[in-house]
């Protein structure tokens, strides 16, 4: 690992990433570290390191992808143009998927994250969200991002559960 963290988690159903930002992507070694520096992520009041009985936010964070590889990623995927028709209907265009490379999503993307999947069987961690390119990749629109990428283990680490999680008072559905 890069650095020490003083939790280091593998409990990734209590971990969630929604509305928060991969500031950094770093690869250490055969490792990758995906860095939360804004405001990390939160961890559910579930996790055995969370004392509070509260679903609380870490401050800067990071999620570390041991032994790491590039699977896949694209702009556009699931992602449609929704065009309003004189008599009331909709019609859905498909938006073009564009495809981004490794190279891309070590050193160009920003990607706010949505939703995430771990497949620990597969060892594959997919990731959705909103995605920005600099320089934009042509005929890409900027949104909807899809990024796989398969590691041994996925590893959350954080130093400190500052703060309530965004939804700490939501009632549950």
């Amino acid at each position: 690992m890069a650095e020490n963290w003083t939790f280091v988690s593998e409990e990734w159903k209590t971990i969630s990433l929604h509305d928060h930002r991969i500031t950094c992507v770093e690869e250490s070694g055969p490792d990758l570290i995906l860095r939360f520096d804004e405001d990390g992520f939160d961890v559910t009041c579930d996790n055995s390191l969370n004392p509070t009985g509260r679903h609380r936010n870490t401050g800067p964070a990071a999620a570390i992808l041991k032994n790491w590889c590039w699977e896949d990623g694209a702009f556009g995927s699931y992602c449609f143009r929704i065009i309003r028709l004189g008599n009331g209907q909709e019609k859905h265009i498909p938006l073009p998927i564009v495809p981004i490379t490794r190279t891309q999503f070590l050193h160009d993307l920003t990607l706010e994250v949505l939703d995430f999947i771990w497949e620990p069987d597969k060892g594959l961690l997919t990731l959705d969200g909103n995605g920005y390119m600099s320089p934009p990749p042509p005929g890409s629109e900027d949104g909807f991002a899809d990024i796989k990428l398969r590691c041994d283990r996925l590893l959350f680490c954080w130093n400190g559960l500052p703060q309530d999680a965004w939804f700490q008072e939501r009632p549950r559905k």
